[in-house]
């Protein structure tokens, strides 16, 4: 084995006009010419075998300012499995950036397989069961992709979902790959949108003389019912497609299958018009094939999962949703999440197990995230509830934010651990504190992705995207937001400075200011020599030390002011270390690189210094706010504070931590921002003055009294019928405690016009809070609006409030309800019926005397009368008044918008 390239080295080195870096030898020949050429001239420059001799295209996508062509690496005419190149060019076909991960193939590999078929049978019969297995020449590959490098002559079998490779030597099964992408455990809650989608504006399909079809040939999309089937020659389960989902004129389709189908043609809209990206294989070829009512795939439940699998060869990506999974077709982010694995597998593919998995089930959901906001013309909300993901938040759903950080997965679940990025395109995002609105944040992972390998790492993922910023030409503000946010989730990076000879080096402190207390080692460094992944640890990391120790050390020295380092050194490339001496356990490593004809000055940012974290906390109109509870998330845990009464915190532990601050305070929107805090030994601590500023949010209740208002209008006086003043809009809003426990109910009445239907009759609602959220717990009527009223009171009694119906003039039916656990239960009902020659009394479902009803009539009814809600010819027009006077200030408490 020679040497892997890695993306880090080429991006590095080819990005001459968009970073600055150098251009060595070979590079000049790369700037201009063929594509296939300029890397085999570079391969074998770089000393390099037989990596680069046999490259053919596999995919070119053209954008609007460069050209992403992969192209597949081959051996002796074999496919070399997993290994590719990526060569970026400008508009005028000038080498941007070349990415990849070829590897030379050992020269001595035997080239004529030896296995049975009943050999290659056994390797994969976990998998695939007791199928047989034909081994075709066009299936043979070289496998190197295994942890030793060793390459290996492998059949590439695609059986009952997988693509499996096995040794075509000894049998070994080297690896396995499902082409099922799932959103595995997803929650099984039914939601409100089960099956809503049965019409929409905006759908296409396809109709014949009254017969339709959910089938769409413009972009060869296809909706499938389908019907599982034991299939006993193989022991398992398969399935059937019906594709003609039918219906005729007058009838509806089955509305699962209309919500994902409009929601997959959105999706594509989305990826054609802000991507330029048609369909799933980009060039709107492949068919969509959209299958509906899965109970098991490859023998396996998936009935409460979704899933995508893409086969390039027929040119098909198949979109499935299992049985009890149906009603989350109705979120185009759940449906886009599926299809964007159809596009990355198109475009090169992403192994589908530990970081290379992750990443792609991150992309996924940044992508449903994306083309969920782009249809609904709003800002993304960040939120995957199909699989339970919280994207701006992932720990509050138990995901990791961190890189093996908190909820990470060793085991390296790749729906587990794909939230740390996708929690860092979100801190990108302007809803995340970034500086990226969605089209340019969607341009930004989509460019990257096609740049991709398919063993790709963490740190390589950020290198692509930063890499992808270059070529998009993003400002100095969105370059640093990109890098930022990757340091916030903890994936580390990798930096290069290119300086001209006698340049110089400014190095920054964690508060971006001149540093004046730390070490510098130059060491001269061999940019073919090293292995990059040694700058994706911790740079202390024994690693980095082991490779240190090959080179040579150029000068060490101490350094006690903030002037700039001067960088005196000959042309080539160095490694440079720097150590905090405040902290040793701090520093930073980095490659510069000294050409001719280089900037004159550049800056390294470090984590070095202390930071003092304070700040005043104050609402939208610049005044404190008292109470606050400040959440300082950490790897140690979490501890709180509360501001003092001029809206400062200060009380914060003073040791070295750096996390997530999180300002609490009901009727105000959170906010979290990450922190550093002081080290306690620290002579003169930087003191960072984090002012800030928390939104005001409207009570529960004001949305729900503004719905209602936008229906029926404001209360006001209205006609007057049979005797009874009409009081129209929401006529009533009352903020009422009925069991006592500190959260006040909201009584609303409304009334929608004079007929006696039961749509405009008044009618009363009572709401409470729950989580924050508001919740409807009782409705009635307060009146029919004919001879016959219905009254609603409310009776305020034991320090808890009833409310009560029954019929005015006709006490014959009187009820009062009270609130317990969260619900209303029948506090007392009474009255009595009128027989031939007299009357019977009852109470609670048992007979009474008279004089025990007139006891309940009176503690009841006549007390209740205080507070009648019932609008009749008893009432005058300043009763009324006073009545809609209240609502109106009620309405301004709960903050009820114009």
């Amino acid at each position: 084995m020679r040497k892997r390239i890695l993306a880090l080295i080429l991006t590095g080195a080819m990005v001459v006009s968009l970073s600055g870096c150098a251009v060595i030898d070979w590079a000049k020949s790369l700037l201009w010419g063929n594509p296939v050429e300029n890397l085999r001239t570079m391969g074998r420059d770089s000393g390099y075998e037989n990596a680069f001799e046999e490259l053919t295209e596999a995919v070119n996508t053209e954008l609007d300012e460069a050209s992403f062509l992969r192209m597949q690496q081959n051996y002796e005419g074999l496919p070399v499995y997993g290994r590719t190149v990526v060569y970026v060019t400008d508009l005028w076909g000038k080498t941007l950036a070349v990415t990849g991960n070829p590897m030379d193939v050992d020269e001595d590999l035997d080239l004529d397989p030896s296995i049975t078929e009943s050999e290659a049978q056994a390797a994969v019969a976990d998998y695939i069961g007791d199928a047989s297995v034909t081994l075709r020449d066009e299936d043979l590959c070289v496998y190197n992709l295994g942890e030793d490098g060793v390459s290996h002559l492998a059949y590439c079998l695609t059986l009952g979902g997988y693509e499996l490779i096995v040794d075509a030597h000894d049998g070994q099964l080297l690896a396995a790959d499902s082409f099922l992408r799932t959103d595995d455990e997803a929650p099984t809650e039914v939601s409100a949108l089960w099956g809503q989608a049965t019409e929409y504006p905006d759908i296409a399909y396809y109709k014949n003389e009254g017969i339709n079809q959910l089938h769409d040939p413009a972009r060869k999309i296809y909706t499938a019912i389908v019907v599982n089937k034991h299939d006993k020659s193989l022991n398992q389960y398969v399935v059937d497609y019906d594709y003609d989902v039918k219906w005729v004129d007058g009838e509806l389709p089955d509305p699962f299958a209309v919500d994902a189908y409009v929601n997959a043609q959105r999706t594509y809209d989305f990826f054609e018009e802000v991507l330029d990206n048609k369909g799933t294989d980009g060039n709107g070829e492949a068919e969509i094939i959209i299958g509906l009512g899965f109970r098991y795939f490859n023998d396996k439940d998936q009935s409460d999962n979704g899933y995508s699998g893409s086969n390039t060869n027929q040119m098909f990506t198949q979109i499935g949703f299992g049985v009890t999974y149906l009603h989350n077709t109705a979120r185009i982010d759940t449906v886009a999440h599926e299809y964007m694995h159809g596009v990355t597998a198109f475009h090169g593919g992403l192994t589908y197990a530990g970081e290379s998995g992750a990443i792609d089930e991150g992309l996924a959901d940044i992508f449903g995230e994306l083309a969920e906001g782009w249809y609904t013309e709003s800002t993304p909300d960040w939120d995957h509830p199909s699989a339970g993901r919280n994207l701006a938040n992932p720990e509050k759903s138990g995901y990791p934010s961190y890189y093996q950080g908190e909820n990470w997965d060793p085991g390296m679940d790749v729906h587990q651990n794909s939230t740390v990025i996708s929690h860092a395109a979100y801190l990108m995002s302007r809803e995340g504190g970034g500086y990226l609105n969605a089209e340019e944040l969607a341009k930004l992972w989509y460019r990257a992705m096609l740049m991709m390998n398919t063993d790709c790492t963490f740190v390589q993922c950020r290198m692509l995207v930063e890499q992808a910023a270059l070529i998009m030409g993003l400002n100095d503000e969105q370059l640093w937001c990109i890098s930022d946010a990757f340091d916030q989730v903890g994936i580390p990076g990798t930096h290069q400075i290119i300086l001209e000879q006698g340049g110089q080096l400014e190095v920054l402190d964690r508060t971006q200011n001149p540093y004046d207390n730390y070490i510098v080692e130059v060491y001269q460094a061999d940019v073919w020599h090293y292995d990059s992944t040694i700058m994706s640890v911790h740079p202390m990391h024994e690693r980095l030390q082991e490779y240190i120790d090959t080179l040579i050390l150029v000068e060490a020295y101490d350094v006690d002011d903030t002037d700039p380092l001067i960088v005196d050194y000959d042309t080539g490339l160095y490694l440079v270390r720097l150590i905090d001496k405040a902290d040793l356990n701090k520093s930073v490593s980095f490659f510069l690189r000294i050409r001719e004809d280089s900037a004159a000055y550049n800056c390294i940012r470090t984590p070095f210094g202390s930071i003092q974290l304070g700040g005043q906390v104050i609402d939208g109109n610049g005044d404190p706010l008292t109470d606050v509870t400040v959440e300082l998330r950490t790897r140690d845990g979490i501890q709180t504070t509360q501001t003092n009464e001029e809206g400062y915190a200060f009380d914060i532990p003073d040791d070295l931590i750096s996390g997530k601050l999180t300002f609490h305070k009901e009727g105000y929107h959170d906010k979290t921002m990450d922190f550093t805090l002081v080290e306690a030994d620290f002579e003169s601590p930087l003191i960072i003055m984090t002012d800030v500023c928390l939104e005001e949010k409207p009570h529960p209740y004001a949305s729900i009294v503004a719905d209602y208002e936008a229906t029926y209008g404001k209360g006001h006086i209205g006609s007057v019928s049979y005797g009874l003043a009409y009081v129209e809009g929401v006529f009533y809003l009352d903020l009422l405690d009925f069991n006592a426990d500190g959260v006040e109910e909201l009584v609303m009445g409304y009334y929608g016009g004079a007929s006696s239907s039961a749509g405009s009759k008044h009618k009363i609602k009572i709401w409470t809070t729950v989580d924050g959220e508001a919740e409807l717990l009782y409705t009635d009527y307060a009146m029919h609006g004919s001879d016959v009223s219905q009254w609603f009171s409310l009776l305020h009694m034991d320090g808890k409030w009833y409310v009560g119906s029954g019929y005015v003039g006709y006490e014959d039916n009187v009820t009062f309800y009270g609130m317990g656990a969260e619900e209303f239960y029948r506090a007392v009902s009474f009255g009595f019926t009128v027989g031939d020659r007299s009357s019977s009394y009852y109470a609670n479902g048992e007979t009474i005397t008279q004089s025990t009803y007139q006891a309940y009539y009176n503690t009841y009814f006549q007390a209740a009368t205080e507070y009648d809600c019932l609008y009749s010819e008893d009432y005058n027009e300043e009763e009324i008044q006073d009545m809609l006077k209240k609502t109106a200030e009620i309405r301004e408490f709960l903050g009820v918008g114009e």
